[in-house]
């Protein structure tokens, strides 16, 4: 098993305690504080040992589920990608359903695709929640589905921010290599797999479509937007830890 499919598997099996019913929500988050750490190690790590092998091939994997279609689902999963060292492209199946396409480094976009899994569902899990409050009932406009796909669009462009808030922090700190040239800290290795990135999918002349933009107006999706303030990322792509992405 190679270094990549070994961290594959590692993710999954977190994954698969976080997705367990049994747990709590913050149990659920906890894992993704353990892959974050497992990703920026193993990134890092690679570059400083010049690893040269097929392990580091970009290449392209899809992510399908009922809410990949919608533009809030899009938007957030550009800015998700974008902090797991990936990019994204739109596309539809023979079946007619959009899908959300994952570009990087294998082990890096099954990290992009389970945090993007997460917080849909997180987000879902919230907005079914708000749109069954009486108080929600109560507005002009109530039905179920608009007060839920409202919240939710509030909610994912919200996320979008936040995270690309986090990426910028990120980079926010001059690029370092070391003396063979390779990535020596996040901004440099950011810069590298982007390109990396870039140039597969100019090769290949993938889509530049990155999705829809989503709409963000009324009472719903400003309620799904502050509700997006409480969903913790210091856990789910942060930590005090050095060692953390959005670490300190």
């Amino acid at each position: 098993m190679t270094n990549s499919e070994k961290i594959i598997d590692r993710i999954r099996k977190l994954k698969a305690k976080a997705d367990d019913g049994s747990v709590t929500e913050e149990e659920a988050s906890l894992y993704a504080e353990k892959v974050a750490a497992l990703l920026q190690q193993h990134n890092l790590s690679e570059a400083a040992l010049e690893i040269k092998s097929e392990e580091q091939e970009v290449t392209q994997d899809k992510l399908y589920n009922s809410k990949t279609g919608d533009p809030w689902a899009q938007t957030m999963a550009r800015a998700i990608a974008n902090l797991y060292f990936c990019d994204i492209f739109i596309s539809k199946g023979g079946d007619g359903k959009t899908r959300i396409a994952f570009v990087g480094k294998p082990h890096n976009i099954e990290v992009a695709k389970s945090m993007t899994e997460y917080l849909i569902k997180t987000i879902g899990r919230l907005a079914n929640a708000y749109a069954r409050l009486p108080s929600t009932q109560a507005h002009w406009d109530y039905t179920f589905s608009r007060a839920k796909y409202g919240f939710e669009r509030g909610a994912g462009v919200r996320m979008y921010s936040r995270i690309m808030n986090l990426y910028k922090e990120q980079n926010a700190s001059v690029p370092q290599t070391s003396t063979s040239g390779n990535p020596a800290n996040l901004p440099a290795l950011y810069q590298n797999e982007e390109a990396l990135v870039q140039n597969f999918m100019n090769q290949i002349s993938l889509s530049k479509n990155r999705g829809r933009g989503a709409d963000t107006s009324g009472q719903h999706a400003a309620n799904g937007a502050a509700a997006a303030n409480s969903i913790s990322l210091s856990r789910q792509v942060g930590s005090k830890s050095s060692y953390m992405i959005g670490g300190k």
